[in-house]
């Protein structure tokens, strides 16, 4: 048996809150897995690609999840959305 290969997923964001184009990426450092982006647990439908377009779909603020299925492994990271100060 080899050993599992470790796989990090990170979110990074592009635009903003308050200008209405902000967009969450889902990274791995593996490829060939797939995605499913979560709010606050629940699961956000049809929402499988590396990209979630926060403003365009007004999601709002919350928890979100990006979980990686990669070779039956599940890998997982978390990004909290807060409104801005003096909002």
């Amino acid at each position: 048996n080899q050993p599992a290969q470790l796989v990090d997923i990170e979110i990074s964001k592009t635009g903003g809150y308050c200008t209405d184009d902000l967009v969450f990426t889902g990274t791995s450092t593996l490829p060939g897995g797939t995605w499913q982006w979560y709010k606050n647990g629940v699961t956000l439908s049809g929402e499988t690609n590396t990209t979630l377009q926060v403003s365009t779909n007004n999601y709002g603020t919350g928890k979100y999840t990006a979980r990686y299925l990669l070779s039956g492994n599940c890998y997982t990271e978390d990004y909290i959305l807060q409104l801005p100060n003096g909002i």
